[in-house]
């Protein structure tokens, strides 16, 4: 009998054992189940995170400098946390590619312009024009650049869009023969003295609106504002800079990284020019 009892105790504490084991497996699985489904929302929240900073230029009017905001966003992930060719990282995300398109269609590309002139190089931005950044630089990025150390060189965006908006005002040629004329008649000159007057003000304009005491000739004003400028970029080409910070464009697509095995980031993103405001 005493026998039995010990038997009895023995198996019941063997089948408590199982019940404790199959309990901790159980258990472990729903625990392992739980974070796993916490990591997976985890994962979601900051795909959607990461997205958002994105998704936020997919409307109807996205002005320009929007777009260079965007542009260097996009420059600066793809160098720091994608493969993409020239990154300076060992994350392995696609890049997201960016594109910018000015359409042939859109005559209001030559509202982006100082002038009506068609020569390709005298403008920065053209009809026709797509700018497509996929890696970690693009032509883009390039003007931007270019645009900006304008802006430093004269230290503020405010003073280089005066000066861009001053430049019929600063260059004297033929629109100015009348004023040349009455400079002459008034001061007693000959025609070619009462240009070199109204030169000799452009310049004295310039380094008002720059507040610069620097000396140059009008020959230099000319270069700087007409011709090759400061880092390969004339004012007069900074003007279509300015342009482009005040043009609207529209977002007409946005695509996400949903092939199997994608991450759902943002993979590309697509805007068009539309007008001046």
């Amino acid at each position: 009998m005493e026998n039995a009892s010990k038997a009895l105790l023995m198996a019941a504490g063997v089948l408590m054992t199982m019940l404790i084991v199959m309990l901790l497996f159980f258990f472990k699985g729903r625990i392992t189940d739980f974070y796993n489904e916490q990591g997976k929302i985890d994962d979601i929240e900051n795909v959607e995170k990461f997205n958002k900073q994105f998704t936020n230029y997919d409307r109807k009017k996205v002005y320009g400098y929007e777009i260079i905001s965007l542009t260097n966003m996009i420059q600066d992930y793809n160098t720091r946390h994608s493969g993409a060719k020239g990154a300076q990282n060992d994350e392995k995300y696609n890049p997201i590619t960016l594109t910018v398109s000015l359409p042939r269609s859109n005559k209001n590309v030559k509202n982006l312009w100082f002038d009506n002139e068609t020569d390709p190089s005298l403008h920065l931005f053209k009809e026709g024009d797509n700018f497509q950044q996929s890696d970690t630089d693009n032509k883009l990025v390039n003007v931007i650049t270019s645009g900006l150390n304008i802006e430093d060189k004269y230290g503020s965006a405010q003073i280089a869009a005066k000066l861009a908006k001053s430049i019929d005002a600063l260059i004297v040629d033929s629109k100015d023969t009348y004023e040349i004329e009455r400079i002459a008649r008034e001061q007693g000159v000959d025609v070619n003295k009462a240009t070199e007057i109204l030169k000799k003000k452009s310049v004295e304009d310039y380094k008002r609106i720059i507040n610069d005491k620097t000396e140059r000739s009008y020959d230099d004003i000319e270069n700087i504002l007409l011709k090759d400028g400061y880092d390969g970029i004339s004012i007069k080409k900074y003007y279509e800079f300015h342009q482009f910070k005040r043009a609207v464009f529209k977002c007409t697509s946005i695509e996400y990284d949903n092939d199997q095995g994608g991450t759902g980031r943002v993979k590309s993103m697509t805007f068009e020019f539309d007008k001046v405001e």
